[in-house]
């Protein structure tokens, strides 16, 4: 039976391997890089024997046991010691985790989601993520299920719920970082100081800077990035919303 299913899913596999994880490797180095919060989601019970899983897990099969090495985070994305890892049981992860709270504690605002598979609990964390007020970007290849159709109508279902970008477009908005910018700035008299707020204003020399706190969530293997992005008149992210801070 495992062979078959080895075989049935060789398209998911294939494209994990070759793609999702390569992908998602670059995109957790340039976040560290940035210092930018990756936090993990992993499906784990609460216990040995998977009884506090969520129906549609026990139905399929999905009880990781608590502490299980099946549990544990492939080594290829593995998480740094201070990085957060949140069991889940539930196919998103705002329903059986804290993970919201999580996030307003960290004054996040913007999730990057990425993981497997993509029409399940990557598509109910985009859905409920944007429900409970989150900018979502979903990155289409950092994302596997077991067949290109399923993937590809996953995308089309959900791209109201977010923004969708590939791996290469997101590192060249993260490497957008804000000393790059102050460098159109002469470096005397200029002072940013992070805050958790989500908004502050700097008037320097007549000319407006807006400064947020951003942050991506991947999911799944499952990173949600933060960092704080400066702007001078024009959004980063060309958000498909109307932007809440009228930058452009």
């Amino acid at each position: 039976r495992q062979r078959q299913m080895c075989i049935r899913d060789r398209y998911m596999w294939e494209r994990i391997k070759n793609i999702v994880i390569p992908n998602g490797q670059k995109l957790i180095k340039t976040c560290r890089e940035n210092k930018i919060e990756v936090i993990y989601t992993v499906i784990e019970s609460l216990t040995i024997d998977g009884r506090d899983s969520g129906l549609d897990y026990k139905i399929s099969g999905l009880c990781i046991a608590k502490n299980s090495t099946d549990a544990e985070v492939i080594d290829e994305l593995k998480p740094l010691e201070n990085e957060i890892i949140i069991p889940k049981t539930s196919s998103s992860v705002f329903n059986s985790t804290n993970i919201e709270y999580v996030l307003r504690n960290l004054s996040i605002q913007y999730l990057m989601i990425m993981g497997i598979v993509t029409d399940q609990c990557v598509e109910t964390a985009v859905r409920d993520g944007c429900d409970k007020g989150f900018l979502i970007t979903l990155i289409d290849d950092a994302c596997a299920t077991h067949t290109e159709i399923r993937h590809n109508n996953s995308l089309s279902a959900v791209k109201g719920y977010c923004r969708i970008r590939n791996t290469e477009d997101l590192l060249k908005e993260i490497n957008v970082s804000i000393p790059q910018i102050i460098e159109n700035y002469d470096n005397d008299l200029l002072v940013i100081s992070e805050d958790f707020g989500d908004l502050r204003r700097i008037s320097y020399k007549e000319e407006l800077i807006e400064i947020w706190q951003t942050s991506y969530t991947a999911s799944s293997a499952t990173s949600a990035i933060q960092q704080t992005w400066a702007c001078h008149w024009e959004c980063p992210w060309g958000c498909p919303w109307a932007c809440p801070w009228a930058c452009s």
